[in-house]
C-alpha cells in the first residue's frame, strides 16, 4: 500500500460513515422528504399553469391570424401585428424572470433585480430556502457532535489528520445532497415528462442537468458554511443557532439589500411623470401638429390621403412617435443602471448568485431578454421592408388607394421564438456560478484553517 493511498484511506473511511449518517439519519429523511414532496407539488402546479399559458398563446396567435386575414390595413397593423411570445421551455420548473413587457407598466422600481425573491413558487426558490436548511441540518454538528461524544481525541490518537477528518466529513455531506437532490429532481422531472401539454427536447434536458449541476453547488456552499460554524462552535446548540443567524443573512437580508442600496444611489424618475409626458406628447400636441399640417396641405390641393402617400404626414407622426421613444429609452437606460448596482450588492450572498445562475441556465433571465430583442429585431426589419414593399406595389397599381385600405399580409414575415441555446445560457451563469464557487472556497477554507488552530477536545 502506497503513502497516498493510507493518508487517503481515512478520509475515504470518514467519508463514506458520513453518507450513511446523511442518506439514513431520521432528521435528514424528514427534511429531503419534505423537500421532495414540495418539489412534486411545484412541478404539478407549474405543469398545470404551463398547460394554461400554452393554450394563451395559441389562442393569441390565432385570433392575431384572423384579423390580418380579414381587417388588415396599414393603420391597425403596427397596433394589432405583434410579437406573441410562448412561455419559455423550461417554466414548468422555473418561473421566467424577465417577460416581454412594457418598461412604463411597472409601478416602482424599488424591488429586487429578480422580481420578486419569495412569492415565486418554483424550483429555483424551493432550492434557495428549503435545501438549503437541509444543507445546514445535514452539517451544522459535524464537528460539534463528536467533540461532544468525545470522538475526536480518539482519532487523534489512531493518527488521523484535522484535514482528512474535516474534508472526510465534507465529502460525506457533498455525495448525500447530491443523492437527495437527485432524487427530488428526477421526481419532479417525472411530473413534467408525464404531462401531454409538455413536449421536453434536448435542449430542455440539457438545462436541467446544468440547474442539477449549479444547486448542487448551491447546496454545497450551505453545506461548507454549516461545517464552518461547527467548527467554530463549542457545541451543537450554539451551532444551530449559529447556522440559523447566517442563513438569515446570506438568504433573507443581505439579497433585500441591493435594491434599497440602488434605489438610494440612482433613482430613476418617477413613471408617472414620464407617462405624463409621453401623453402630452402624442395627445394634443401631436394632434395639432397633425391638425395643422393637414391645413397647409389643402392650401396645396392634396387630400389627407395623399398627403400620407406622400410621406408629409408620416414623418410629422413618426417624429412625435420618436421623442416618445427617447423618452421610454432614457428611463429603461437609468434603470438598468439602478438593476447593476442592486445586482452586484445582492451577489454579496449565495442565494441571489444561485437565483441569477438558476434563471440562466433555464432560459429564463437576462440571456432571454437579449435572444428575444435579437429576435424581434431581425422580425422588425423584414416587416417593414415587406410593408414598405407593399404599399408601393398597391400605391402604384391603385391611384385610390388609401391607408384605410385593406392589405393582403397573408404572405408577410411571422415572428417566430426561439429559445437561447446552451452556450448562450452558460454565457450569462459563467459569472453567478463563478461567485458560488468562490464563497464554496472561501468557506472550506475558513472550517480548514479554523479547525487546524482549534483545540480537539
Amino acid at each position: 500500500m502506497t503513502r497516498r493511498s493510507r493518508s487517503l484511506r481515512p478520509l475515504l473511511t470518514i467519508a463514506v460513515k458520513e453518507i450513511a449518517e446523511g442518506v439514513l439519519g431520521r432528521k435528514v429523511i424528514c427534511g429531503a422528504l419534505f423537500f421532495t414532496l414540495l418539489l412534486l407539488a411545484c412541478a404539478f402546479v407549474r405543469s398545470a399553469r404551463y398547460r394554461a399559458e400554452t393554450g394563451d398563446y395559441q389562442a393569441r396567435v390565432q385570433a392575431q391570424e384572423s384579423f390580418l386575414r380579414n381587417y388588415a390595413h396599414y393603420r391597425r397593423l403596427s397596433a394589432v401585428a405583434r410579437p406573441v411570445i410562448p412561455p419559455a421551455g423550461m417554466e414548468p420548473l422555473v418561473e421566467t424572470v424577465v417577460k416581454d413587457r412594457d418598461l412604463l407598466a411597472e409601478e416602482s422600481f424599488e424591488e429586487s433585480p429578480l422580481g420578486d425573491f419569495y412569492p415565486r413558487f418554483d424550483f429555483l426558490f424551493l432550492i434557495a430556502t428549503v435545501g438549503s436548511l437541509l444543507a445546514l441540518l445535514m452539517s451544522h454538528d459535524a464537528i460539534t457532535s463528536e467533540r461532544e461524544g468525545g470522538t475526536l481525541p480518539l482519532l487523534a490518537s489512531l493518527a488521523v489528520s484535522r484535514w482528512q477528518i474535516l474534508l472526510g466529513k465534507w465529502l460525506g455531506a457533498l455525495a448525500s445532497l447530491a443523492f437527495y437532490l437527485l432524487v427530488a429532481l428526477l421526481a419532479a422531472a417525472a411530473v413534467v415528462a408525464a404531462s401531454s401539454h409538455v413536449a421536453w427536447g434536448g435542449l430542455e434536458w440539457g438545462s436541467l442537468a446544468l440547474l442539477y449541476l449549479a444547486a448542487w453547488l448551491y447546496l454545497a456552499v450551505f453545506a461548507s458554511l454549516g461545517l464552518m460554524i461547527s467548527v467554530l462552535s463549542r457545541s451543537s446548540s450554539s451551532a444551530a443557532l449559529g447556522c440559523l443567524v447566517g442563513w438569515v443573512a446570506l438568504a433573507l437580508v443581505v439579497p433585500n439589500l441591493g435594491p434599497s442600496v440602488a434605489n438610494t444611489l440612482l433613482a430613476p424618475p418617477p413613471v408617472y411623470m414620464v407617462e405624463k409626458e409621453i401623453d402630452r406628447l402624442l395627445g394634443p400636441e401631436r394632434e395639432e401638429a397633425l391638425a395643422q399640417a393637414r391645413a397647409a396641405h389643402a392650401k396645396e390641393g392634396l387630400s389627407e390621403a395623399e398627403a400620407w402617400r406622400h410621406g408629409r404626414m408620416e414623418g410629422i407622426n413618426r417624429g412625435f412617435f420618436d421623442r416618445a421613444q427617447a423618452l421610454k429609452d432614457q428611463l429603461t437606460a437609468r434603470v438598468e443602471r439602478q438593476t447593476r448596482i442592486s445586482r452586484n450588492v445582492s451577489c454579496l450572498a449565495p442565494y441571489a448568485c444561485f437565483l441569477f445562475a438558476g434563471t440562466e441556465l433555464a432560459g429564463a433571465g437576462i440571456s432571454r431578454q437579449q435572444n428575444l430583442a435579437r429576435l424581434l429585431g431581425i422580425w422588425r426589419t423584414q416587416a417593414e421592408a415587406y410593408i414598405d414593399a407593399k404599399l408601393e406595389r398597391m400605391g402604384s397599381s391603385r391611384r385610390d388607394f388609401g391607408y384605410d385600405d385593406w392589405i393582403d399580409v397573408s404572405d408577410g414575415p411571422r415572428f417566430r421564438y426561439s429559445e437561447p441555446a446552451i452556450g448562450m445560457r452558460l454565457e450569462f451563469a459563467a459569472p453567478f456560478v463563478a461567485l458560488l464557487g468562490g464563497f464554496l472556497s472561501l468557506f472550506t477554507l475558513i472550517a480548514l484553517l479554523a479547525f487546524a488552530r482549534s483545540r480537539i477536545v
